[in-house]
């Protein structure tokens, strides 16, 4: 057992589950408040309205002599702070199918949830259905409650699917105007995906939209084109296909910028400044404890004073001369760069960021990792006196045995418990693919479940932090012969796990 006792949740229960991407929060378990007549009748309007434009959208797609999907995609909109029965609006047997749900802030900065559902053509009775039930009394429940009320009374709109219906990826990305690469995930099952597939790429060649046609991803219940189009020839897309069930935007890979010629990525550095605020009051600080900063870059230098960048090893040279520490802290900084670049809106920082180098030229000696992490904590508290600073550790040494606590793990538990301090440390990477660990990247997700974490993640009452993939590449000739590993959003295959120790020995 380590010295101190671990943080335990409320209770002191132990829970452990599965890695599972994109989940969503909630809203009020209970149902609004309702005229149930007055309420059937609204939807009942608004779903009649909607079927209504859907066939008027289908004669559109025929008199353009061009295929029309034969259903209607449909959202559901819930009430402003309740949850949304979106489950309830699934019917397999009837082939409706739930394709998304999204959470957004209104203009009163509510949570409202939304679904978009895929009903095809003679199934709308379904729903028809659900709502004269709900409205009827004679179909009351046992306890007196309307049928199907925790559905009915959970939804405050309905209309006709848009674009932005099918729209999961990053706002700020939507389409517009202009070509771009996109995801399509299509909805597809496991003993017909071939001839789904010959489908869709029916309708998108008969639309003229290109792909590419060695980069079709399968998941279960789920297939992924890569399509080139803009806001206008997407839209032709919902209104042809039956099969679409989410749009994302594609990451645009760092490659990009690493290769354009120096005065071009002068240009992005430049615009993306022009457009970058600063909170110098922010009460909140990360530090870095690293391999120190070169702060001198142009994207730190007004945001990282001298006076911010500390050291506890002195090598001779203050500067990081590995490059880690500074990506780190343009990471602390900036998040996702890439993304910030391409993007045109502001880019608001509302945090100071620091750096203590704690590795040089050299490597520690194991026996003083927990005394230079007590160093760079004091160093930092001394820089920033009056505001909370968490501390970002991603640098760690080679595997810990089994999660069991060492002298650098047992230090920052002891600084995190007795100085109230919040420490996020990386779980390790993956390396070597090309030699010792070639096989474990064919293994995916399972080999990450045998690369076990490096010290000091095994820290009680630190956050040890994984990393999960939004990365795709897929825009890029380099990769035409190569094969993604992992999906949008899942585990990074990169990344370590404890998913191998025996717990019963910590």
């Amino acid at each position: 057992m380590a010295l101190y006792e671990h943080i335990l949740l409320p209770e002191q229960v132990k829970v452990s589950t599965d890695y599972s991407p994109r989940s969503q929060g909630g809203g009020s378990k209970e149902l609004p408040a309702r005229d149930r007549q007055a309420h059937s009748d609204q939807l009942l309007s608004l779903f009649l309205n909607a079927q209504s434009e859907n066939e008027e959208v289908k004669q559109n797609m025929i008199n353009l002599v061009l295929p029309a999907r034969d259903g209607m995609y449909v959202e559901y909109v819930g009430e402003p702070n309740f949850d949304l029965a979106s489950g309830s609006l699934e019917d397999t047997r009837s082939e409706i199918r739930l394709l998304n749900t999204r959470q957004i802030k209104t203009v009163n900065d509510d949570i409202q949830y939304l679904s978009t559902v895929f009903i095809p053509s003679g199934k709308e009775d379904k729903f028809i259905n659900k709502i004269n039930d709900y409205a009827s009394t004679e179909k009351d429940t046992i306890k007196g409650d309307p049928k199907h009320n925790r559905l009915i009374s959970s939804i405050n709109h309905i209309r006709l699917a848009q674009l932005n219906s099918l729209w999961t990826g990053n706002a700020a990305n939507f389409p517009s105007e202009n070509n771009d690469w996109y995801e399509v995930w299509i909805r597809t099952a496991n003993n017909n995906k071939e001839e789904i597939h010959r489908r869709f790429k029916t309708t998108i060649d008969l639309l003229n939209i290109q792909y590419k046609q060695n980069a079709i991803l399968q998941f279960p219940e789920r297939s992924i084109f890569m399509i080139e189009a803009n806001k206008d020839s997407l839209l032709l897309l919902l209104q042809a296909s039956n099969l679409l069930a989410e749009i994302r935007d594609i990451s645009p890979l760092s490659s990009f910028f690493i290769n354009e010629r120096p005065h071009e990525q002068q240009e992005w550095v430049d615009d993306l400044i022009s457009r970058t605020t600063f909170d110098y009051s922010s009460n909140s600080v990360v530090t870095v404890i690293d391999t120190g900063v070169n702060n001198g870059h142009p994207l730190l230098s007004n945001l990282m004073l001298d006076d911010n960048c500390d050291y506890v090893i002195d090598d001779g040279n203050h500067s990081d001369q590995n490059g880690h520490g500074t990506k780190m802290c343009g990471i602390a900084l900036y998040g996702d760069l890439a993304q910030k670049l391409v993007q045109t809106s502001n880019v608001n920082i509302n945090h100071h960021t620091s750096s203590v180098k704690i590795l040089g030229r050299d490597e520690n000696q194991k026996n003083i990792w927990g005394d230079l992490t007590n160093q760079s904590v004091q160093k930092s508290r001394i820089t920033f006196p009056n505001k909370k600073i968490c501390y970002c550790l991603a640098i760690t040494a080679g595997e810990c045995e089994n999660g069991k606590p060492t002298s650098w793990s047992g230090a920052i538990d002891s600084i995190s418990l007795n100085e109230g301090q919040l420490f996020l440390i990386s779980a390790g990477n993956i390396n070597d693919y090309n030699g010792a660990n070639k096989d474990i990247i064919n293994m995916y997700p399972d080999g990450n479940r045998l690369m076990s974490i490096q010290d000091p993640a095994q820290s009680w009452n630190a956050l040890t932090i994984g990393a999960y993939t939004e990365l795709t590449g897929i825009n890029n000739s380099d990769l035409d012969n190569f094969e993604r590993v992992a999906p949008k959003g899942g585990m990074s295959p990169f990344s370590r796990t404890s998913a191998n120790w025996d717990r019963k020995s910590i």
